[in-house]
């Protein structure tokens, strides 16, 4: 069983139970990827009536307000969302809730950066859901009719991809720590977040083929929620890019 570049999956190969009579289906993990979108919606929503409030002050334009509570809620989704991950790729039992913990955490954050954005950017966030929508059922299509196949040297390829792009987020974090910024190019920037959703998208396949191999398998039911909890992570992160290309592409027009 070939390892996944997606780190939710890395480690699934080695904890298969045969013994247990209820394997994962490929429904199940359609149903428990949807039932985390409708956490994260919910939670999306919820955020955004709840705890934040757009006041108009004469002369200085929008001004937003978050509720103290949300931005505890937030505090917490940022430095909890990768830990959440980690636990239910290495605890498969507990994978549920917390799965759950990070798509209502991620939802949130995300809920609230959209509302703000899409108040300067009219239907950024109609645009940013439409186009993370249209990569998923493309790339579903292609996968399921096999006009695209996932080879072991495709695999090696993105995993030094993940590797690379993970690296270099690092040291950019780190040099912006000295107020040091690397791409100040409208243009540099935006080709960049363009590779990085082409790149999302192959991850996709990447979560689609490995999500047929639990099946295939005979992984057991609870890894149904792992491979869920994976694609969410990928969807997320399309999203993310899709979203600050709209505001690099509205930011290059003014």
């Amino acid at each position: 069983m070939q390892k996944s570049s997606n780190p939710v999956f890395k480690n699934l190969e080695k904890r298969a139970d045969a013994s247990v009579v209820q394997a994962a289906t490929l429904t199940g993990i359609s149903l428990k990827t949807i039932i985390l979108l409708v956490f994260a919606f919910g939670s999306a929503i919820a955020s955004v009536i709840f705890g934040l409030r757009a006041v108009t002050i004469p002369g200085e334009g929008v001004v937003f307000q978050v509720e103290s509570w949300l931005l505890a809620v937030l505090g917490i989704s940022f430095f909890t969302s990768f830990i959440s991950v980690m636990i239910a790729n290495f605890f498969p039992r507990v994978a549920m809730p917390f799965s759950i913990l990070y798509a209502v955490g991620q939802g949130a954050f995300l809920g609230v950066i959209t509302a703000i954005i899409n108040a300067f950017i009219p239907g950024a966030a109609v645009t940013a859901l439409i186009g993370v929508g249209s990569i998923f059922l493309v790339m579903l299509v292609l996968y399921t009719s096999r006009a695209f196949r996932v080879t072991n040297k495709f695999r090696k390829v993105m995993f030094a991809s993940l590797i690379g792009i993970l690296l270099a987020s690092l040291v950019s974090m780190v040099l912006s720590l000295f107020k040091i910024v690397i791409i100040q190019s409208y243009p540099i920037a935006i080709i960049l977040t363009i590779l990085l959703i082409i790149f999302g998208a192959f991850m996709l396949m990447l979560d689609f083929d490995y999500a047929e191999r639990i099946t295939q398998h005979g992984f057991p039911k609870q890894y149904e929620w792992i491979a869920a909890l994976g694609l969410m992570v990928t969807l997320v992160w399309i999203y993310v890019q899709v979203l600050r290309l709209i505001v690099l592409v509205a930011g290059r027009r003014e």
